[in-house]
Parts: C-alpha cells; sequence; structure tokens
C-alpha cells in the first residue's frame, strides 16, 4: 500500500506539472502574438483639411484656398490624388485654371505634410460655403484604394469694397484711440460722447459771444446818449 500511493502521488505530480507548463507555453505565446500584432504597422490614414487663406475676402479681389494633407497612419500612402470642386461657378471665378483644382502626390510617408492651392474670385459679396474636397490613395496592401473627404469650409463671408474700408478705417481707428475705438459701437457710442461736449462748448461760446455782443451794444447806446447831452 505505501509504495502504491507513492507512485500515485507521483503520478499526479507528473500531470500537474506537465499542465502548468502547457498553461505557460499557451500564455507566452498569445503574448508574442500580442506584441506582434502591436509592432505590425498600421495603415495609411490621410487627413485633408481645407481652408481660406486671405483673413478677409473681398468682392471682386482674389481669394486663395488652400488644401493640407498629412499622414496620420503607420505606413505610407501611394498615389495620392485630391480634387477639390467645392467652389461653384456662378458666384466664384477659377483664376488659376481648372487643372488647380487637382493635385497628386506620388508618396506620402507617415508624420509626412503636403499642400496645395487655388485662387479664386468673388464675383458678389455674402456668405458662401466651401465643399469637401475628394481624396484617394493606395494604402498598405498597395491594391485598395482608400477614399476620403476634406472638412466642409463654413459660411465664408465674402465683403464689399465699401465694407473693406470700413474695416480698415476702423483698424487704423484702433490704434489712434490706443484701442479705445475697436467697432462701429464704439465709434458711435464715444461719437456720441463727443458730440455732446462739443455741443455744449459750441453753446457755451455761442452764449459767451452774445454777451459780449450785448454789452458792447449796451456801451454804444451809453455813449450815443452822453454825446448828445453834450
Amino acid at each position: 500500500m505505501p509504495g502504491r500511493r507513492s507512485n500515485t502521488r507521483a503520478s499526479y505530480a507528473r500531470t500537474f506539472t506537465a499542465v502548468a507548463t502547457l498553461a505557460l507555453a499557451i500564455a507566452g505565446g498569445a503574448r508574442a502574438q500580442m506584441d506582434d500584432d502591436a509592432d505590425a504597422p498600421k495603415n495609411a490614414h490621410v487627413l485633408a483639411h481645407k481652408s481660406v487663406v486671405d483673413a478677409l475676402c473681398v468682392e471682386g479681389q482674389n481669394m486663395t484656398i488652400k488644401i493640407a494633407l498629412h499622414n496620420a497612419g503607420g505606413t505610407a500612402a501611394r498615389k495620392v490624388k485630391v480634387v477639390d470642386e467645392g467652389f461653384d461657378s456662378e458666384n466664384f471665378e477659377l483664376i488659376t485654371g481648372s487643372e488647380s483644382l487637382t493635385a497628386n502626390f506620388e508618396t506620402l510617408v507617415p508624420g509626412a505634410s503636403e499642400s496645395y492651392s487655388f485662387v479664386v474670385v468673388p464675383k458678389t459679396s455674402g456668405s458662401f460655403y466651401g465643399g469637401a474636397a475628394s481624396v484617394q490613395y493606395l494604402g498598405s496592401s498597395g491594391r485598395e484604394v482608400t477614399h476620403g473627404k476634406s472638412n466642409v469650409v463654413d459660411a465664408i463671408p465674402v465683403y464689399t469694397t465699401t465694407q473693406k474700408n470700413i474695416f480698415t478705417a476702423l483698424k487704423v481707428g484702433k490704434y489712434v484711440t490706443l484701442g479705445a475705438c475697436k467697432t462701429m459701437e464704439d465709434w458711435l457710442k464715444y461719437g456720441t460722447i463727443i458730440g455732446t461736449v462739443v455741443g455744449v462748448l459750441a453753446l457755451n461760446w455761442l452764449a459767451l459771444k452774445v454777451k459780449k455782443g450785448v454789452a458792447a451794444m449796451r456801451r454804444r447806446y451809453a455813449v450815443a446818449a452822453l454825446s448828445k447831452q453834450d
């Protein structure tokens, strides 16, 4: 009996050791697979951003549109093509030619950025939207084409020449008044105050002139009366 118990315990120990070894091997393999997946490069991911370069857009004057690209992925994007048809010919005239709406880049490596621009002229004033630009490129497989879109440019204000001149005058006035008058409301407010002060001073000056005139007239009458008495 003692010998049989010893053999049973030894068998259990060997079985437990084998199971533990197998579990460790499976866990190690899973961890290695996870590490390999983590180290595997991500696909190319091209981001496109569309913006208006000019701080102030004016009717009849050039307006520059810029499209910036950035590869935020882990592999290179190849044969990148961008097409922008987001400005209608009814409200905008394309100055740089239709070919300027399209740009091609052979390779965009991870973390790299590229950009291109074109010029339009607003035909009228108002508020306009710039539609999204289309982007396509080859990702990591080299065969499948990935498609994307840029952002939409929200409400671009286009001003008249008169409005531009007003803004320029306000900008100059801001420096002349040391920042006190920045907007039309500021000018109206301070203009009312200044106008009131000037009006009070003008009335005071007029009152003094009338008072002096009356005094001079009285002196003339007094002199005339004395002359008659003589």
